[in-house]
């Protein structure tokens, strides 16, 4: 049992336009940096900020002989490459590979897409059956002002009816 959560679903159509939208954002992302690992024969490493879900590339493993700019010697610790923090070049290089998740409508911003398979403090929501469910975790978001959830968007459900929604999502292999 998860301690100091609260659970949510809703039928809302902008809701699940929403989330259909960031698993594309992702798709698209992902899609990039397969690209970009290929065409430069690089590894692009990405560190998550642990608040908001977002990704942020903080170098490249591997041979910097292809990529533009000016480029670092690897940490001895972890063989990451680091862009100069004066070069334009290679610093906008790899921040073009950073990643801002999608907010959903009612939720405070801090969310993560489940089929991302990472969960993160805040908010962790899925879409099944034409609902999307989500999951918020402690603590109160203070990003903008934010209010916490809204519940005219947003109705609460119980631990159990959630996880029956996730076992069902499971039991169908992730599909909606």
């Amino acid at each position: 049992m998860m301690e100091a959560r609260l659970y949510w679903k809703t039928s809302n159509p902008k809701v699940l336009e929403a989330m259909r939208a960031e698993a594309e954002r992702w798709k698209a992302f992902v899609a990039q940096m397969h690209e970009f690992n290929r065409e430069y024969g690089v590894h692009a490493v990405h560190g998550r900020n642990p608040f908001d879900g977002s990704y942020i590339c903080i170098g490249i493993k591997g041979d910097p002989s292809k990529l533009p700019g000016q480029w670092r010697k690897p940490d001895r610790a972890n063989e990451i490459i680091r862009p100069y923090r004066n070069d334009k070049v290679s610093r906008g290089l790899i921040e073009q590979l950073n990643y801002e998740t999608g907010r959903l409508p009612g939720m405070p911003r801090a969310v993560s897409e489940g089929e991302l398979k990472i969960t993160n403090r805040f908010t962790v929501a899925f879409q099944a059956n034409g609902i999307a469910w989500a999951t918020t975790g402690i603590g109160r978001p203070t990003f903008d002002g934010e209010l916490p959830v809204d519940t005219t968007v947003w109705e609460p459900v119980s631990e159990a009816e959630y996880l029956q929604a996730v076992q069902e999502k499971e039991d169908n292999n992730g599909e909606d």
